[in-house]
C-alpha cells in the first residue's frame, strides 16, 4: 500500500507553511495577515485552508473569522492565467504609481520573480556596470537538497541609485496600481510578461527558466548546479544579465 498520495510540491508547500507558522510564533492570525499582504487572494485562501487542515487545533473563532474574510476576498471561480502587461501599460504604471511600487515592479520584471520571492531576498549585492545579484537564503528542496539561489540582473542606471534604500511595496499596493491601469491585470502579469517577451525575443525555454527560477524539466542538471557558488562570471549568470537587459530595452527603461 502506498504510504501517502502527496506530491513533492505539496510536501514543500506544507513544509513552508509549517516553517512560517513557527517563525510567527504559532500565531495563525498574524500569519494570515502576512499572506494577505504578500500573496494573491486565491493563494492566501489555499494557504489558510492548508494551515488549518494541518493544525485543526488552531480553529478558534477569530481564526475562522479570518478564514471567512479570506474566502470572501478570493475569486468564486477559477482564475484564468494572468494577462501579460504590455510595454506601454508598464510605462504608464511607472508614471502613475508611487515610486516604491514602480521600483518593485521593475525588480519583478527584470528578474521575472514573484512578489513573494523578492521578499525572500536577503541582500542586494552590486557589481560594476549596473549588474546586481539578488541573493536568496539557502533553499531546501526535496528533489535537490539544500542549495544557494541567486539571480544576476542588469538594472538601468537611472534606477540603480534607488536600489540601496529600496523597500518593496506590498502585494496589495502593486495590485491596486495595476488595477487602475486595467482590471484584467494582476501582480503575476509582470512575471508572466517577462517570460512572454523573452520568448518573443528568441530565448529558448531552458534559458528563460534560468531567470524565472522554475525547475527545467528538460535539463534537470541545470537546477542542480545552479548557483552553488554564485558568481557573475558563470554562464547562467551572463545569460540572466543578457535577458534582463533585453527586457529593459523592450520596456523602454534604458
Amino acid at each position: 500500500m502506498r504510504e501517502h498520495n502527496v506530491t513533492v510540491g505539496h510536501r514543500q508547500r506544507r513544509a513552508r507553511i509549517q516553517s512560517s507558522l513557527e517563525a510567527y510564533r504559532n500565531n495563525p492570525l498574524a500569519l494570515i495577515r502576512m499572506w494577505e499582504k504578500t500573496c494573491g487572494p486565491g493563494t492566501t485562501k489555499g494557504y489558510t485552508a492548508t494551515l488549518l487542515s494541518m493544525h485543526p487545533e488552531l480553529k478558534t473563532r477569530k481564526v475562522l473569522d479570518a478564514q471567512d474574510r479570506v474566502r470572501q476576498a478570493a475569486p468564486l471561480t477559477a482564475v484564468k492565467r494572468a494577462r501579460p502587461i504590455t510595454p506601454s501599460e508598464f510605462r504608464l504604471l511607472l508614471t502613475r504609481a508611487p515610486r516604491q511600487v514602480g521600483l518593485t515592479s521593475i525588480m519583478m520584471l527584470l528578474s521575472a520573480s514573484r512578489h513573494m520571492d523578492l521578499l525572500r531576498v536577503v541582500k542586494y549585492q552590486h557589481f560594476i556596470h549596473g549588474i546586481v545579484m539578488l541573493q536568496w537564503a539557502n533553499f531546501k528542496s526535496d528533489r535537490y537538497g539544500e542549495r544557494a539561489v541567486a539571480k544576476f540582473i542588469a538594472i538601468p542606471h537611472q534606477y540603480l541609485q534607488h536600489l540601496r534604500r529600496l523597500e518593496l511595496a506590498t502585494y496589495q499596493e502593486v495590485y491596486r496600481e495595476l488595477k487602475k491601469i486595467s482590471p484584467t491585470l494582476s501582480v503575476h502579469s509582470i512575471r508572466r510578461t517577462a517570460a512572454t517577451h523573452l520568448a518573443e525575443a528568441g530565448f529558448s525555454n531552458a534559458e528563460i527558466l534560468t531567470l524565472t527560477g522554475h525547475t527545467p524539466t528538460a535539463d534537470p542538471h541545470l537546477a542542480v548546479r545552479r548557483y552553488i557558488d554564485p558568481s557573475p562570471n558563470q554562464p547562467e549568470s551572463q545569460l540572466q544579465i543578457r535577458m534582463s537587459r533585453t527586457l529593459a530595452r523592450i520596456f523602454g527603461l534604458q
